[in-house]
């Protein structure tokens, strides 16, 4: 089962394909605009995309994230910037979009590197970095079904 990864930037791509070589996963990295074949999606590999989507405008971060997204997997992962910076909201509107019926779990905590979360605060080497509103920005769009769906754990 080839296990598929969006990333916003070059180097959460690269890093999430580091991730899957080291568990022994071979993986291919495709840079925006390239997008894999339904092929390459098959077998036991890492496939990730850069959608280099970190600066856009939300709504292009948005349709280029739903573009990207790969139809019949089994999961993906969301690389994400580990201090919050991109287009996280968006992002996962476009991966909620394209997997309706699946739940989305975001767990933005990276504590070997410093980035903790606690009472909706985000640290990096324990210094606050902004507001985490990504849950109430969900909550206050009263899309149909994203309540349910989203699991924000900070």
């Amino acid at each position: 089962m080839a296990i598929p990864a969006l990333a916003d930037d070059a180097t959460g791509a690269l890093e999430a394909g580091a991730k899957f070589a080291h568990h022994g996963l071979p993986a291919r990295i495709w840079f925006w605009p390239e997008q894999p074949d339904t092929g390459d999606l098959t077998g036991s590999n890492g496939a990730v995309v850069d959608t280099e989507s970190r600066h856009l405008a939300p709504a292009d971060a948005f349709a280029r994230i739903c573009q990207s997204a790969s139809p019949g997997v089994d999961h993906l992962y969301k690389k994400t910037d580990s201090t919050l910076r991109g287009n996280i909201t968006a992002g996962f509107r476009a991966l909620m979009t394209a997997y309706p019926s699946r739940p989305l779990v975001y767990v933005p905590a990276y504590p070997d590197m410093g980035r903790t979360g606690k009472t909706r605060r985000r640290t990096a080497d324990n210094t606050r970095c902004q507001w985490i509103k990504l849950a109430a920005s969900s909550r206050r769009s009263r899309q149909p079904g994203v309540d349910d769906k989203a699991c924000f754990m900070v």
